[in-house]
Formats: structure tokens, sequence, C-alpha cells
């Protein structure tokens, strides 16, 4: 059986819905059967005439691999953000519920943040309730510090979907509303997908739109919306190093095209800043 660091947040028809995708997916690849079970604490487990493949599939469609196995990193789930620290919960092996703390000021610096109110720049990192971090040892992982950087790359606002499954998903990206809106998404995990917002759309507007149309197709869905503004001013001086450009390699003579040269994150920040329609 595969354990997955996979639960309900507030909408139990999302396992369903979850079991429903594994097994047309396990068809579609094999003719296999899945059948979702639940653990301890509501994790998920999931038996299947193929396994392999189904790990396969799983893996293949997340960024954070929420099969549980004896090497890390481990998708966690963040259970709670505290004034001081982030509480997280995960399956072990056995099925059975590990729990662990870390400090929210020890997390910012691993993670490069900086700033206050903590729980803002937490979220802008789509570090909320409900949602999923990558952690080894008890630290975030190099894939966790990845897709951070990743976000800040793309320049754009997101909206943090929980509890939907990735036929849902589907669902509402088909939506001819939602499809006016949405540059790119990627799910996070099986349960936790982030819709990347248009350049040029307000993140207000376009969260409530969302909203709207995911409740008129799903009960109590979990969407947070995500500030790149509020990003990009929690990142660290330090951090502003960071080559967002990646460069081919030099031309004859070793020189560096000037179209591919290093962009900071400052001179990001502020060409994405002008770009953008102010807000009232």
């Amino acid at each position: 059986m595969l354990i997955l660091s996979e639960r309900a947040y507030r909408r139990s028809e999302a396992v369903l819905r979850l079991e429903e995708w594994l097994r047309d997916n396990l068809r579609k690849a094999s003719g296999g059967e899945a059948k979702v079970k639940l653990l301890a604490d509501g994790w998920i487990g999931v038996e299947a005439d193929d396994e392999t493949l189904l790990a396969s599939i799983i893996k293949l469609n997340t960024e954070l691999n929420p099969i549980i196995s004896s090497r890390p990193p481990i998708a966690a789930r963040i259970a709670e953000v505290g004034r001081e620290e982030i509480a997280y919960a995960y399956p072990g092996l056995d099925g059975l519920t590990r729990r662990g703390r870390c400090s929210i000021s020890e997390l910012m610096a691993q993670l490069g943040l900086c700033g206050e109110p903590l729980d803002e720049v937490l979220e802008a990192a789509g570090l909320v309730e409900g949602s999923a971090i990558s952690l080894t040892l008890d630290s975030p992982s190099s894939l966790q510090l990845d897709l951070l950087r990743e976000d800040v790359q793309r320049g754009l606002d997101r909206v943090l979907l929980i509890d939907l499954a990735p036929g849902e998903v589907e669902e509402l990206l088909s939506r001819p509303l939602v499809k006016n809106l949405v540059a790119y998404h990627r799910a996070l995990t099986l349960l936790i997908h982030v819709i990347y917002i248009k350049l040029g759309a307000r993140l207000d507007k376009a969260f409530r739109k969302l909203s709207r149309e995911a409740e008129k197709l799903f009960e109590n869905p979990t969407l947070k919306p995500l500030s790149w503004r509020k990003l990009i001013k929690a990142l660290k001086p330090r951090w502003a190093g960071w080559d967002l450009n990646p460069r081919p390699p030099p031309r004859e003579g070793g020189v560096i095209p000037l179209d591919h040269r290093p962009v900071s994150l400052w001179e990001l920040f502020f060409s994405r800043i002008y770009a953008l329609p102010s807000s009232p």
C-alpha cells in the first residue's frame, strides 16, 4: 500500500474525487484498479494492482511527491501557523501521524525571508495552514527553496487551492472565465495546487472571480491569494544575487550577450511594478 502525506483539510469529497482520478489514470495506463483507504487521522493510503506504476503517475503529476518513504524530503502538511512556531504533520510508514514544530524565525532565515507581520510574509510564500512544506531533517528542503525561487522568477500573483483533487482542478480551469485569468497551473501535491494569474490582472479581482467559480462547482473550497509583490518585498537583500535570467554559453571570446546578463531581484521587482496597473 502507498501511504500519502495527503488528507482532507475541510472537504471529505476531495478524497472521493482523488480516488476517481487515481483509478482512472491507472486504468488508462495498465487496466489496473486502485482503491483509497483512510488511515489514522485521515491520512490517505492507496492499494493498487500495480503500485510501482501508480507511484510513477503520482510523481509525474506533483511537484512535492506526497508518497511516504524512508528517504527525505517529506511533503508535510502545515497544521497550524502560530506567533512563533509552525506545527506540521505527516504519516509515517506505519500510517501513524508524526508531528513536529519549527521556529518561524529560523524557517524564514532558511528561506531567505524577512519582514513583518510574520504571518503575511509566510502567506506570500504559500506557507499557510492546510498547505504543504517540503522538509529534510525539520528544515526546508532544497526542493522547497527551488519552488520559492521559481515563484519569484515568474513574477506572477498566485492563488493557492487546498482540498481539490486533480480532476476538480481541471474542471475549474476549463471554465471560460477562469481560462481568461490563468497563466499557469501546477500541482504541489495531489490535493494542493497553485494557479498563476496572468500579468496585468489584479489579484483581488482575480481571486474573487476564481472563488465564485470554485463555489459554483464545489462545496467549501479553500482558496488563498498569494501576492508576488509581498513575496518580493520579503526577500533578504543577500538573495538579490540570484540569477533570474539563465544564460547560454558565452560566445566566442567569452562575451556573454547583453540580453542574457544576470538580472537581480530588485531589477525584476521594479520592472514588474512599473508594468503592472497601479492599485486604487
